[in-house]
């Protein structure tokens, strides 16, 4: 009888299993799983998106790994690119936050809410107003202040252009990731921060042997959420520098996009997006090891 009852009760967990996730199962398969796999597939042979495939082998990773390409420059790029922007994101998120959870800061509401309010809009419409900033406004500032800094438009060379993208990029992000750290302060128990003003802890004390190691689990989704949105970054790249000046400033997505769409070469664009990948996830993977071993139990 309770063989009976038990089988009953697995198959309405099933049941229940097939019900909710399901739905959500069958969108990853059609939307994620089968184009990955068709661009795996694709990347080995010449295709223009109109006529039939032409299976090619190896061919495009060759011409990728030989040098002759951009896409090796366009990498280092986006890895300088994600390595400023997950570290100047992170680090400001987490200044944003410990101040806005200071009890004796006045405004804390509004000041979250002005500081979440970039990363509300499109990146390609901050791309368009701070192109707007670096070439119209930052110039007339200059020359009224007599300042060589501000007086040629941040985007004319690769360098200041470089960095024109990551500040934008981090002035966009910086909201939300404050907002994971927030949440992560606010649930640390009370009792272990008093217990350690009661043995003679300083603030800054406090904050770097009980609270940061409390929010490790926090800052490894910080780090990983930023990494994320680092190497997938286009929209505020193809709005504020189109990849210019002279293409110092294409990141991998966009080199992936021109080659697809621009030019029409499907498979290799499709083999510089599984490459990109790999790479992708072998450092999400370092990263994730990295941060949750320093993770504590509360």
């Amino acid at each position: 009888m309770m063989g009976v009852k038990g089988r009953k009760r697995k198959q309405r967990e099933i049941m229940y299993d097939c019900v909710f996730v399901g739905p959500a199962l069958i969108i990853f398969l059609i939307f994620v799983l089968l184009p990955f796999l068709m661009s795996v597939i694709l990347s080995f042979t010449s295709w223009n998106g109109q006529t039939a495939p032409e299976w090619t082998g190896l061919s495009n990773y060759k011409l990728i790994f030989s040098g002759t390409d951009s896409f090796g420059r366009n990498l280092w790029f986006t890895a300088k690119y994600a390595f400023m922007y997950v570290a100047a994101v992170n680090i400001l998120g987490l200044v944003f936050a410990v101040l806005l959870t200071n009890k004796f800061v006045k405004f804390r509401n509004l000041s979250r809410t002005m500081i979440i309010l970039p990363y509300m809009v499109s990146g390609l419409v901050l791309g368009f107003i701070w192109q707007f900033i670096y070439n119209k406004v930052f110039p007339q500032i200059g020359t009224a202040m007599n300042s060589d800094l501000l007086e040629t438009s941040w985007l004319a060379t690769p360098k200041m252009a470089f960095y024109a993208l990551v500040m934008v990029s981090v002035w966009q992000m910086a909201g939300y990731v404050m907002f994971i750290y927030i949440a992560a302060l606010l649930n640390i128990p009370s009792e272990l921060v008093e217990s350690a003003q009661l043995d003679g802890a300083g603030g800054f004390q406090i904050f770097r042997k009980v609270k940061f190691p409390l929010i490790m689990p926090a800052v490894t989704i910080g780090l990983f959420y930023a990494a994320n949105t680092a190497f997938k970054v286009f929209d505020v790249n193809f709005a504020l520098t189109n990849g210019g000046p002279a293409n110092s400033t294409v990141s991998v997505a966009m080199d992936i996009y021109n080659e697809a769409f621009a030019r029409s070469n499907h498979g290799l664009g499709c083999a510089k997006s599984t490459i990109f990948f790999l790479v992708v996830a072998a450092l999400t993977f370092v990263q994730l090891k990295f941060t949750q071993s320093r993770e504590v139990q509360m």
